[in-house]
Formats: structure tokens, sequence, C-alpha cells
């Protein structure tokens, strides 16, 4: 009978690391191997995750407990031999700001709603000024969002990777896009819209002044950025004027 490898993981260990996963509001997710437990990235596969409330075993055995799905939601986007990866969303949510108020139940939820999209370079997720009430998590691939200035010009606002989000305004407030989200490769992202979020919402109250405050946060923090990119955009422009004057002045623009 041939030796079987396992790793034992002691209690004050598993909390140890759960602690740590609450404290930095990410998913800790490992691989189980003769060598013991080792850590691996979001997006490699894993046997073993530790949430915030509970531990996620990814086993090929039947559960009495559904841990992890294999079933296949279908949807514009989605090819229909595609098996949804519920776990992969379950750590990217994990990963987002606006849910750390939220409970892995209550996250597991929003996996199983989530909306997959599939984008080549140049497609637009969005345009500036358009109705939303969802938003959008990267799970591959890279967008930018970008906004319009008074005098024609475009200013790129954020770049969005793996793990980040976008269009959170218009999910929590339904006020128009602030900005439009421009693929910039072929990428992946996951919607989640009003309806998803609605029963959350409404048993976790919390919930409102939490994310008020974040939104608050960031609103200030993207109109700096734009403000900042403004004056930068007008400073170049003042001083190209300028140096035309000083050529003008010293003739150096004059034809030979």
């Amino acid at each position: 009978m041939s030796e079987k490898l396992f790793y034992a993981l002691e209690y004050r260990d598993l909390n140890l690391l759960r602690t740590q996963s609450e404290k930095s509001g990410n998913v800790l997710s490992f691989k189980i191997n003769e060598s013991g437990l080792v850590p691996v990235e979001d997006d490699e596969d894993c046997d073993l995750s530790i949430g915030r409330s509970a531990i996620y075993i990814y086993s090929s055995l039947p559960s009495t407990r559904k841990l992890r799905h294999t079933t296949c939601k279908k949807t514009d986007t989605v090819d229909s031999n595609e098996i949804r990866p519920y776990g992969d969303i379950f750590r990217l949510l994990l990963q987002i700001q606006e849910f750390e108020a939220l409970n892995d139940e209550e996250l597991w939820s929003l996996s199983e709603q989530a909306i997959r999209h599939h984008y080549l370079i140049g497609d637009r997720v969005f345009n500036e000024g358009e109705a939303g009430e969802s938003l959008f998590v990267v799970a591959s691939g890279t967008f930018h969002a970008i906004t319009e200035t008074e005098n024609g010009e475009t200013l790129t606002l954020r770049i969005l990777g793996t793990g980040q989000c976008f269009g959170e305004m218009s999910l929590l407030t339904g006020e128009p896009r602030s900005a439009s989200v421009v693929a910039d490769e072929e990428s992946v992202a996951y919607e989640i819209n009003k309806h998803h979020l609605s029963s959350i919402m409404q048993n976790n109250p919390c919930l409102f002044e939490v994310l008020s405050e974040l939104m608050a946060d960031r609103h200030s923090a993207t109109q700096q950025q734009a403000l900042l990119q403004a004056l930068a955009a007008e400073n170049n422009r003042t001083a190209g004027n300028l140096m035309k004057k000083m050529r003008d002045f010293f003739g150096q623009n004059k034809t030979k």
C-alpha cells in the first residue's frame, strides 16, 4: 500500500490565517502538495482558500454543502459549453473594497449571479453619460476609464486591471456613468446589477453607511486626479504659446 501524503494544519494556524485574511480583505489561497501548504496567486488553481468566515476546500468529492459550483449560467456572451468558475469569481469579489462589509454567504450569492462579459481590444463597456445600474469586476486583461474635457480633450482617469472594479457609483446611486470605459486588450469582466445586490442591502443596513463613506473618498480622489490632469494640459498649452512667442521675439521662427 503506497504511503499517503497529507498536511496537517493546526487550529491555531487556521485562526492566524483567518485573522490575516480579515485584515487584508483578500482571500488566502493554497495548493496542497508533498511540501505542505503552498500559497498560490489568485489566478491559479488552488485546493484550499481561507475566507472571512469559512474555509473553502476544492475537492472532486461530493459534499453535503455547496462549496464550489460547476453549473453553467448561459448569457449572450458565454459559450454554452463553458463552466462558470464561481470559486474564482468569489476570490475576485473578496478583493473588492466596496464589498468588505459583506460576509462569505453574501459574496457567494453575488458570485452565482454575476454576468460574464468578454471584450476585444477597443470594445467599450459603456460611455460617459449613459444610464447604468451595475458595476464590473475585471477578471482578466485591462481597461482604461476616460472622460472628455470642455476643450474636447480626452483624459485617462484610471487604468483598471485584474481584481479592480468600475461603475460602482451607478450601481449604488443610479447616477449616469461618469466616464467611458474601454478595453485595452482581450479582457473579461463580471457584471453585478442592482437587483443582485438589493436583498443584501436590505438585510445588511450598515452597508449604506460603509459604502457612502467609501464612495465619497473615491469621488474626491477621482475629481482631484481629473483636475490635476486638466491643469497639466493647460500648463503644456501655455508653455507652447510662450515658446512660440520667445522664438518669434528672437527671430528663430523666421524662414531662412
